[in-house]
């Protein structure tokens, strides 16, 4: 089957996969550079979540609003892909400046660092620090910072760190059954005490009346 035409030509443009379907984006139209992006599904997707709709969206505003949104909502490793490639073809049509850029796609990164819990999420995430430091993007620093970062959540995913929680959590909640058992002996053995105290002031008060009638019985023969 032949695929369509794109409603506006340009050349020089950036494309990149998600989800079943193809984006083209930026460009140049012959006469002016482009910061439209068009679409074509190739696999039907259910994906129509927030950060594809902002993409789409209608926006006379200047491109570093809808950046600073899309930084905001970007959730995994396969919206990253997809934002990572617009801000290098805003930037590469002098639409943002390297300032913008590094700013864009470090908090983007930092921002889908955690969401790298399986072994693709994480291999692409290293993917992306690589072509990040190697476009001098993110510093040394970064790159180390936000490696650590992204590991720290694909180990606390794994399944053996699961079990673990899960452990702990069975023995804090056995510990507060034995506290809470604990707290019931203490009030009965405080109860006990209680009585105990009981018993033996009713026998002193028992002992006097004893002497005290001995007394009596003595002085009267």
């Amino acid at each position: 089957s032949s695929i369509p035409s794109m409603q506006t030509e340009r050349i020089n443009c950036a494309a990149v996969g998600v989800d079943g379907s193809l984006y083209v984006m930026g460009g140049y139209d012959g006469t002016n550079n482009l910061s439209s992006v068009e679409t074509l599904i190739i696999q039907q997707s259910n994906n129509n979540d927030e950060f594809i709709g902002k993409i789409f969206e209608k926006d006379d505003r200047n491109i570093l609003f809808k950046f600073e949104e899309l930084m905001n909502i970007v959730e995994d490793v396969h919206q990253m892909k997809f934002l990572y490639t617009y801000i290098n073809s805003s930037y590469r049509i002098s639409m943002i400046n390297q300032e913008d850029r590094k700013r864009y796609i470090t908090g983007s990164l930092e921002k889908v660092a955690s969401s790298t819990t399986c072994h693709d999420a994480i291999a692409i995430f290293k993917k992306f620090l690589g072509k990040a430091k190697q476009d001098d993007v993110i510093s040394d620093h970064e790159y180390f910072s936000l490696e650590s970062k992204a590991v720290v959540a694909h180990v606390g995913a794994a399944p053996f760190v699961k079990e673990i929680w899960e452990s702990i959590h069975n023995i804090q909640t056995r510990v507060v059954t034995l506290e809470n058992r604990v707290d019931v002996l203490d009030s009965k053995v405080k109860s006990l005490e209680q009585v105990s105290t009981n018993i033996v002031e009713s026998l002193s008060i028992l002992q006097e009346g004893i002497l005290r009638k001995k007394k009596i019985e003595a002085v009267t023969g």
